[in-house]
């Protein structure tokens, strides 16, 4: 059997990785189908989306928000309601970050004071002196923000941390108020470029363009230790840093790495993807790459801008548990993680009107609640990844199939359930563009595609319409066909 091998575009032809592995994921060992994206909002908001989030309050209640230019919107009975403290005005390089603390939802941007919603409440306020950020995220009872202004004055290499306990607590640094509530502030290595991205859970994993700090909780007087663990690379991506249990993932200008906080952060797109992530993003927009972390399926999911495209159209897909990357074409603004809200039959009006076309179906557990799915915002409309199945299109490696000799293909069986079709690549030499047949069906009785395919290498790739479960590779008749 030629195996449908791991995708890794940045190896060489002869190396036996797949070099097409579209609208797919690796799952369990071998290819699997990915669900498009369908809309599960009966509304849309107005705007482009530059941030979204969801969390479980104290009373169980899953919330979901998201964010634009000018405007913050709750997810309530299957549509958007405005939960905006005032009107916003964020500008082009703006995003909102969103922090859960206690019962209570912060969000941030640089160009608002930070927002908050108290729990039983409708609507976001102004948090009282604290700070203008970009980054934010809750760590051992305090909220940690990054990438600052203070009246009026930018200082993208700050990081300031609230009063233990309480969110709304900013007192001025370095003051006895503060010195009591042990909050405070501090600057990191200019040199090393802006705050982007604060994670973390026992400590912080402070990220910088092109460094990486851990801050360990010591309790007064000092409060945070900083340590510098990482200064050959940082997170150019801000919503590119994905947290799975201890661990983050994030893209660096060399490509994609992961750390722990520990010490130096271990690549994992090396070899692999980074250089075919180069060739087909537009890096000018690394500020509006997404990330975020499919828990069931053991997947995190970026989404980026293709490099002739003019919105974020292209998914990278990673398979954490198994070290193994897709790909898929799929437009989408903003990733997050959610937990479903339970939702009623009267609820279900403002979703559809035809029950038998209800997707997922109505015994599907996720209409109860409380459930962990994965979600994503375009053009204002909430979707999670229940729709069909996209096309997927997976290819072999190259293979010479005759130890420097010409073989002739006549037949190729794929190993993959599905509606298959089927194209052999070849060429004389390595120096040589591939030339592709015609796609041919499987034939229903063999389970073979036939082809006249001769020449020194070859390559399979094979188009899966309406879904598939397996797909593990091809089975070929070849013959040796002489040198010439």
């Amino acid at each position: 059997m030629m195996p449908f091998a791991e995708w890794m575009p940045d190896r060489p032809d002869l190396s036996q990785a797949s070099s097409v592995a579209k609208n797919c994921v690796w799952t369990a060992g071998r290819y699997q189908q990915l669900l498009d994206k369908a809309a599960s909002t009966s509304s849309a908001f107005s705007g482009d989306c530059l941030g979204a989030y969801s969390f479980v309050n104290v009373g169980s209640n899953a919330k979901v928000y998201a964010g634009t230019y000018n405007a913050l919107f709750e997810l309530s009975s299957g549509g958007w309601t405005d939960a905006s403290g005032s009107v916003y005005n964020l500008s082009t390089n703006n995003r909102w970050e969103f922090a859960q603390f206690g019962g209570d939802v912060y969000a941030a941007t640089l160009a608002e004071p930070i927002q908050k919603q108290t729990s039983g409440t409708s609507t976001f306020a102004d948090v009282s002196g604290a700070p203008k950020a970009a980054c934010i995220w809750p760590l051992k009872n305090f909220l940690m923000v990054g990438d600052l202004e203070q009246s009026s004055v930018a200082y993208p290499y700050r990081v300031q941390w609230s009063a233990i306990g309480d969110g709304d607590d900013w007192p001025s640094p370095g003051s006895a108020d503060a010195e009591t509530v042990q909050s405070g502030e501090q600057d990191l290595d200019a040199q090393w470029g802006k705050v982007t991205a604060i994670r973390g859970a026992d400590y912080a994993i402070i990220f910088q363009e092109k460094a990486i700090t851990r801050a360990t909780y010591v309790g007064a007087p000092i409060v945070w230790q900083f340590d510098t663990i990482d200064n050959e690379r940082g997170c150019v991506a801000p919503g590119s840093a994905v947290q799975v249990g201890r661990l983050v993932y994030f893209w660096a200008s060399d490509g994609i790495y992961v750390t722990d906080g520990s010490g130096e952060s271990r690549p994992i797109g090396h070899g692999k993807v980074d250089q075919w992530l180069q060739d087909n993003m537009n890096t000018d927009y690394y500020g509006y790459v997404s990330g975020s972390h499919d828990p069931v399926r053991k997947l995190v999911f970026w989404s980026f801008r293709s490099a002739n495209g003019t919105q974020n159209d292209r998914l990278l897909i990673y398979n954490y548990a198994e070290n193994k990357f897709t790909y898929a074409e799929m437009s989408v603004e903003r990733l997050f993680s959610a937990t479903t809200a339970g939702t009623s039959l009267e609820d279900l009006d403002d979703i559809t009107t035809d029950l038998d076309a209800l997707t997922p179906s109505l015994d599907d557990p996720r209409w109860l609640g409380g459930g962990a799915y994965f979600g994503a915002i375009y053009q204002g409309d909430l979707y999670q990844f229940t729709g069909s199945a996209l096309d997927a299109v997976i290819e072999t490696g190259e293979a010479s199939l005759n130890s420097g000799r010409k073989a002739f293909v006549r037949a190729v069986k794929p190993i993959c359930d599905g509606t298959l079709s089927v194209q052999v690549g070849t060429r004389k030499t390595q120096a040589d563009s591939v030339t592709w047949s015609s796609a041919a069906s499987v034939q229903s009785d063999t389970g073979f595609a036939y082809f006249r395919a001769n020449a020194f290498y070859h390559r399979v790739r094979t188009t899966i319409t309406g879904g598939f479960t397996d797909a593990q590779g091809m089975e070929l008749i070849a013959r040796a066909s002489g040198a010439r």
